[in-house]
């Protein structure tokens, strides 16, 4: 759901709303692999210390020194997901100490959320035109978020003054546009990236290749019916190579004379595995498997028509909204059709082109609570 809006009438400075402000902070430090604690029994607990409770998947902080017993005691925790009734102002929002200044508390939320920009990925670029996923930078983030290029928007008088920017310092007027610009900025983060390399153990699974080859000395077109016949009596075999390939081999040689043909096909099931799961599965995403296609071979082919063309991603496969840590791709490039459609007479020379995928890039579309 979306942030309450600062609008006429609101009291902004409401428990409830500053409880979104830290709860969305807290979520996607989340969703980034900011590492609180999970409680446990028999563990020393200072204070101030953060844990996540499996038994509600929120977010707590120890206000009372302890050795936890088997139990969770909710009389020694106060719920930072929740905070209803509280007086956060007074408080940094998360990692810090607890009897901090209210301008420090606002100061370091503002911090800690530039510090989570370049983890998230910049919606705005459409991914069929680029290689990689575009992280933001502070500038696009901003530009995204509808923020001020400068930066935060602050000011020691009412309403604010239209030239001061940066994070919040002593004295300052804590407005209506502080609560706007976080409630902005928070709004902006909202997909991340999981990069998954083919070398990584256990990123994909059913790996499978077919290939096949066949020459002649007496002409082309022996050359290619034996190579008919012997790509139509390959079979799939275990494979530990790319995601995926489509390549075409035809070869004309004057000297010595001879004709050949050949292809190989890569298939398998690109996956998020679990030596490499996502980072927390408290909050619902949606998942997408894009695939970076690239060259095989010498030169470039797209011989099953399915890429954005070279060196850009394309979509393989979506996932539903779940918590699930790991995800398994159906098989891209199971494709039995033979890959070299070239067809006799050749030209003298090679031709060895095609395309493959070797990365995955995973973007993970989080459905925050705010």
């Amino acid at each position: 759901m979306a942030f309450t809006s600062i609008s006429a009438g609101v009291d902004w400075q409401a428990a409830s709303v500053m409880r979104e402000l830290q709860l969305g902070y807290i979520e996607r430090a989340m969703a980034v692999g900011a590492r609180f604690s999970t409680w446990a029994s028999g563990i020393s607990y200072s204070l101030h210390t953060l844990v996540k409770y499996l038994g509600d998947k929120k977010v707590y902080r120890c206000i009372e020194a302890h050795t936890s017993s088997s139990t969770f005691d909710p009389t020694k925790w106060e719920d930072w997901s929740l905070m209803e009734g509280k007086d956060l102002q007074g408080r940094i929002f998360i990692g810090e100490p607890y009897g901090n200044v209210l301008w420090a508390g606002w100061n370091s939320l503002q911090r800690r959320i530039e510090e989570l920009v370049p983890n998230f990925v910049d919606h705005t670029v459409d991914l069929t035109t680029v290689g990689q996923p575009t992280m933001f930078t502070l500038a696009s983030w901003r530009s995204a978020a509808g923020l001020p290029s400068s930066g935060w928007r602050r000011s020691t008088v009412v309403p604010w003054d239209g030239v001061s920017y940066g994070r919040m310092q002593t004295g300052d007027v804590i407005g209506n546009w502080i609560f706007e610009d976080i409630q902005k900025g928070l709004t902006a983060l909202k997909w991340t990236r999981k990069n998954i390399n083919f070398a990584i153990t256990d990123a994909f699974t059913n790996g499978g290749i077919r290939l096949a080859g066949f020459n002649s000395l007496v002409d082309c077109p022996t050359a290619r019916s034996g190579f008919d016949s012997a790509w139509a009596a390959s079979t799939w075999g275990a494979s530990s190579s790319a995601y995926y390939q489509a390549r075409k081999v035809s070869w004309y040689s004057l000297s010595p004379l001879f004709w050949q043909f050949d292809a190989q096909r890569i298939r398998s099931q690109p996956k998020i595995p679990s030596t490499s799961p996502i980072e927390d599965n408290y909050f619902n995403h949606t998942a997408e498997c894009w695939l970076k296609a690239t060259l095989a071979g010498s030169g470039w082919s797209d011989l099953d028509g399915i890429t954005n063309g070279q060196n850009l991603l394309w979509l393989h496969q979506s996932f539903p909204a779940s918590t699930n840590t790991i995800h398994t791709c159906n098989y891209v490039g199971n494709n039995n059709t033979n890959p070299n459609p070239d067809a006799c007479p050749l030209s003298p020379g090679t031709v060895n082109v095609g395309a493959e995928a070797r990365d995955a890039s995973w973007i993970l579309k989080w459905s925050f609570t705010n």
